[in-house]
């Protein structure tokens, strides 16, 4: 066992890499990380803040997360690869052109060795914003957790081959709809 001298925390490796303390904000977590990969933390950073400008940049799960009412992204370094975290969903609906990278249900690994995929990363960025905002308008956020099977089908049905990038022309239900005991079929 090793135990780390400055937090005091044991690991079964030898100067295993991990985080002392408590992570507060991006910036803290992009300078915490390896010199080497900064660069790459960075430059997501400012292409899905471009891409999804409305959303909130916090820290959830030890990583930077864009938020708006539920967590809807998140990227964090790792030591050969920048992990992307969209959600199961989106590994499926951009599978084709994610076909040149490590993925798995709701994982996207960018090697450090390759160029980032900035506009892959906008646009994915962007879908899931989109399928908060199906939930929002649609659904009704009081009701997301308790319709979620309800919620897959509709951002299923709804979506189509579409993306919705903007949420213009989209009616939120009415209070009495968000009260019913059952969803109903639209």
């Amino acid at each position: 066992m090793w135990k780390c001298p400055k937090c005091g925390r044991s690991f079964s490796r030898e100067g295993q890499g991990h985080y002392c303390g408590k992570i507060e904000t991006v910036d803290q977590y992009i300078e915490e990380q390896d010199e080497k990969v900064r660069p790459y933390l960075r430059e997501v950073r400012q292409i899905i803040r471009s891409a999804i400008p409305e959303a909130q940049e916090k820290i959830s799960w030890s990583m930077p997360t864009y938020w708006k009412g539920q967590n809807l992204i998140h990227f964090a370094a790792s030591k050969k690869h920048l992990g992307l975290y969209p959600g199961g969903e989106a590994t499926t609906v951009f599978g084709d052109r994610l076909a040149n990278y490590d993925v798995s249900k709701g994982t996207i690994r960018l090697p450090y060795t390759k160029p980032l995929p900035k506009d892959l990363i906008a646009e994915i960025a962007v879908w899931c914003y989109g399928q908060y905002a199906i939930a929002y308008f649609f659904i009704g956020m009081n009701q997301r957790v308790k319709y979620k099977p309800f919620y897959s089908s509709c951002c299923s049905e709804a979506r189509g081959d579409r993306q919705f990038t903007n949420t213009q022309g989209l009616k939120r239900p009415s209070t009495a709809e968000n009260n019913d005991s059952e969803p109903k079929e639209r």
